[in-house]
């Protein structure tokens, strides 16, 4: 039976926690931002276009943006925050940050040191709360936030909210085990705000825990106990599916505009997401960043997306896996012994499902369920496993430490030490200069866009920007736009998401740009008639390569926008 009193952490035994998280933020986010704050993981690109949303969510709360799903890029396309992650359920913490006066770029940065703090403050709370010693709660809680493939998602750093699935694992375990109704409402409660958070995430965290609840069943499976899960008595069963339904209710405000988009865009087609399927060879794939094990950076190159695929956990995760045979039959206590079973058998599961070889994966069955056809990148089932590995480690780590409990304390202290340090070294980084872009230089590339719209109209409502060189990146000329305008306080037709909206926008590499421009401008008129603010259009400010404003000797102009 699981208790709900622990026995409280000494001072002692909370400084081994308390270290590895100090360590954990030193030598992977930190390192990355370096510790005077100069730099942003990631890149201009994606990193960039988290950092609008949250400022944009945050404009939208503070009563500075008028509608938070029509965020004003890609004008005059609505609902435009639908075409990617929102960020909804983190975005309380940024506000914060610029409630305390810390500007956008920074605020970013420590809304992501908070996040950090949180996934790895979440699986410590849980492997504590499932009484395992403080060094193995230790390694498990550093193992889930500061794993190597958590590092080598930093360039898609919307995935990094995950503090909800180590307490909808917990209060999953604790409803199975106990039957109560309020652990399946605070799991349920758990699901619905990782989904707020990160919805990748939060999917497959709903797809765990299926495989978690159907692993208990079939580790127990006499009719009593299928019951008891299932139904229990008619006042019980009432109040799961009423649990249930609310966690369902509460979705909606978040995927009801999601589920409008998709009713107008094609969904991600099955060659798409089957290249992004784990292969077997992507467990054993890591960056060349891993401090210890870049050098199996060369195991990728065949892979589609292979930056997708950098999935392999360092050697004592490995290390882990090898011992579940022990860990399903020498863990003394009974809860932990079924928890054992029930993290092996959910991560083989999930491993299975998500596996594909030579053509085919058992995912095309998931595939064609409502709504997973928008989930681009399975792989990254990877972010919800890691919880489950961590716990592995963590187990295995009580059961080493409990074998040791007769030697003398400074030899079992000294083991403890190097244990934890490997486990640093394991998940360590090397060259994280390499996985972040300069802040400042970030900062004036925005400030120009700024200065070349005040330049050439000081009342601009309204502009295109447009790079001289069409030799530069798209996306991160476009992202220079969308800040730039953000921080003005007005619209621009540049964007940058995951979709674009369906209207034909017109390429400025493509030949003939100027008139498919001049075209798509009285296209867009009648397509988004009635949308508010779509006057604007008639005012629309050109910045950057002028020949397309009517300004420039390229007679491809004439008389478009000011």
């Amino acid at each position: 039976m699981l208790r709900d009193d622990p026995t409280p952490l000494s001072l002692r035994d909370c400084s081994a926690i308390v270290a590895m998280l100090l360590l954990g933020m030193y030598f992977v986010p930190l390192s990355v931002m370096h510790p005077d704050l100069s730099r942003i993981p990631g890149d201009l690109v994606d990193a960039r276009l988290n950092n609008y949303f949250l400022e944009h969510g945050y404009r939208w709360i503070t009563g500075h943006a008028a509608s938070f799903w029509n965020a004003p890029f890609f004008f005059p396309a609505p609902q435009v925050m639908t075409l990617s992650d929102n960020h909804l359920g983190t975005l309380p913490l940024y506000a914060l940050f610029r409630l305390l006066n810390s500007d956008r770029e920074t605020a970013y940065q420590l809304w992501m040191l908070t996040l950090f703090a949180l996934n790895y403050t979440s699986a410590a709370f849980v492997l504590n709360r499932l009484r395992l010693s403080p060094v193995a709660t230790a390694a498990g809680a550093y193992v889930f936030a500061f794993s190597l493939p958590m590092s080598a998602q930093l360039g898609h750093i919307q995935l990094l909210p995950r503090f909800m699935v180590p307490l909808a694992f917990y209060f999953a375990f604790r409803f199975l085990e106990e039957k109560r109704n309020r652990d399946l409402a605070a799991a349920c409660a758990c699901v619905v705000v990782q989904f707020y958070c990160a919805i990748y995430v939060g999917y497959f965290l709903s797809l765990a825990l299926l495989f978690f609840c159907a692993s208990y069943l079939l580790l127990h499976r006499n009719r009593m106990t299928i019951r008891a899960v299932l139904w229990g008595s008619r006042k019980e069963f009432s109040a799961r599916v009423l649990s249930l339904v609310a966690a369902v209710a509460a979705l909606l405000p978040l995927m009801f505009p999601y589920y409008l988009r998709a009713m107008h865009s094609e969904p991600i087609s099955w060659g798409v997401v089957s290249g992004m399927l784990p292969r077997a060879r992507s467990f054993f794939y890591a960056g060349e960043e891993s401090l210890m094990w870049g050098c199996l950076s060369r195991t990728g190159d065949a892979l589609p997306m292979a930056h997708e695929h950098r999935l392999f956990m360092g050697l004592f995760p490995l290390l882990a896996l090898l011992l579940i045979p022990v860990l399903w039959t020498r863990l003394p206590q009974r809860h932990l012994s079924v928890l054992a079973k029930l993290f092996a058998l959910t991560l083989l599961g999930t491993v299975l499902v998500t596996l594909y070889v030579d053509g085919m994966s058992l995912y095309r069955m998931v595939y064609w369920a409502p709504g997973a056809n928008a989930i681009r990148a399975p792989v990254r089932m990877i972010l919800v496993q890691s919880f489950l590995v961590a716990g592995l480690v963590a187990l295995a780590v009580n059961l080493t430490a409990s074998r040791l409990k007769d030697r003398p304390p400074w030899v079992t202290a000294s083991l403890a030490c190097a244990l934890l340090a490997l486990i640093v070294c394991d998940q360590g980084l090397k060259h994280p200069e390499r996985l972040s872009y300069d802040k400042i230089e970030a900062q004036e590339r925005t400030r120009g866009v700024e200065q070349l719209v005040r330049a050439r109209d000081p009342q601009a409502k309204l502009f295109l920007y447009l790079p001289k060189d069409l030799a530069e990146q798209r996306a991160e000329r476009n992202l220079d736009a969308m800040l730039a305008a953000q921080s003005m306080g007005i619209s621009t037709v540049n964007g940058h998401s995951g979709y674009e909206p369906r209207d034909n926008r017109p390429d400025p590499r493509k030949p003939n740009f100027c008139s498919n421009l001049r075209q798509w401008l009285v296209a867009v008129r009648q397509h988004y008639r009635g949308r508010e603010g779509i006057e604007q259009l008639d005012h629309l400010v050109i910045v950057g390569d002028l020949s397309c404003s009517g300004d420039g000797a390229d007679e491809r102009g004439s008389g478009m926008g000011r």
